[in-house]
């Protein structure tokens, strides 16, 4: 039937027009503005047609209306609101849970849907979405792509370069920004904002309390953050660092490994060829260098300045006054200092170096060369 302004109600209808009204199922539609109720429809080709029913089909159109389920659109601009529906098309508006939309610039309100295509804007929970450029509101959704933005917890970002904001999600990718807590991040040149994140890679940066790095060159800024590598640097306090020439700033920290460098007070490094600058540090292993005051260090070949220290150890050099040295073959240079051990040196600005005979014999208890106040 061909015409305008018609009134159809039955099923298998052809219908060639505009501002038609069908009531049946099975009817096949060509025009715009048509309304048509009823399950399994199809309108072949047109705009501004309200479609209402099940199993319903729009081949080409845009600007349409489809409310129902398990509908199939291809077009753009249409509105759709339902379940199960299925849209390919660009700049859909989608309402309902489990649908699945293909194309960019779409936006879908509901859960458990399926999106593949950038641009587009998904409030809900539970959706799956493959491309770059989306926007997520909504929890344990999943999204594959690149330069995507989430807001929400127990979601899953997998691609580059994202933004994600909210609580226990999942990064994998790079360059990706996480912001909350409990995130997990694996890949490099990430940056986690917040508490009690893990992050597996190299080049991270961790910003906030109780954070976790595993990976080489990381960043840690803030409170109890660990550390797990090489050539990562912790700014803060109480951070504990494992691995080689890692730097530490600030106080109360702790370092292992070879080659580190820890600036502060109260901060505690085992291992060799370490740089500790503070007071009140506790240094363990060999070759270290220590400048600072009450430090305690214990080892072999270290180099300390400063006042009022405790080496323990072999072959150390000690500068600073008030120093307490217990070893063998040590260095000591500076005034009023205590040193127990044989072979070591000592050089003070009065006398020179001089070498001390340690291990004497118990002093007699009497003895003619000794003054009675002696």
């Amino acid at each position: 039937m061909r015409g305008n302004v018609n009134g159809v109600i039955g099923n298998f209808n052809a219908v060639n027009g505009n501002f038609n009204s069908l009531l049946g199922s099975g009817n096949n539609v060509a025009g715009n503005v048509n309304t048509v109720r009823g399950d399994t429809n199809i309108v072949a080709n047109g705009d501004y047609n309200i479609l209402s029913g099940n199993s319903n089909t729009v081949s080409q159109g845009s600007y349409n209306g489809i409310l129902g389920n398990a509908n199939f659109v291809q077009g753009s601009a249409n509105l759709v609101n339902g379940t199960t529906n299925i849209l390919a098309g660009n700049s859909n508006l989608v309402g309902g849970n489990t649908n699945s939309v293909y194309g960019t610039n779409n936006g879908v309100a509901g859960n458990n849907n399926y999106l593949v295509g950038g641009s587009n804007q998904v409030v809900g929970n539970t959706n799956t979405l493959n491309g770059n450029t989306n926007t997520v509101a909504g929890n344990t959704n999943t999204l594959q792509g690149s330069f995507n933005n989430i807001a929400g917890s127990i979601n899953t970002a997998i691609g580059n370069t994202n933004n994600i904001v909210g609580d226990r999600n999942a990064v994998i990718g790079s360059n990706n920004n996480a912001f909350g807590t409990s995130n997990s991040i694996l890949g490099g040149s990430n940056t986690a904002s917040g508490a009690s994140n893990a992050i597996i890679g190299n080049g991270n940066t961790a910003v906030g309390a109780n954070n976790s790095q595993t990976g080489n060159g990381n960043t840690a800024l803030g409170v109890a953050n660990s550390q797990f590598g090489t050539g990562n640097l912790a700014i803060g306090i109480l951070n504990t660092q494992v691995g080689n020439s890692n730097s530490a700033v600030g106080s109360g920290n702790i370092a292992y490994g070879t080659g580190n460098t820890v600036s502060g007070n109260v901060n505690t490094a085992i291992g060799n060829q370490n740089i500790i600058g503070g007071d009140s540090n506790t240094v363990q292993g060999n070759t270290n260098v220590a400048a600072g005051n009450c430090n305690n260090i214990a080892g072999a070949s270290n180099i300390v300045n400063g006042n009022s220290n405790i080496a323990t150890g072999t072959s150390n050099f000690i500068q600073g006054s008030q120093n307490a040295v217990n070893g063998a073959t040590n260095s000591v240079v500076g005034g009023g200092n205590l040193v127990v051990g044989t072979g070591n040196t000592v050089l003070s600005a009065a006398t020179g170096p001089s070498v001390i005979p340690i291990a004497l014999p118990a002093r007699p208890t009497t003895s003619p060369l000794l003054c009675p106040s002696c």
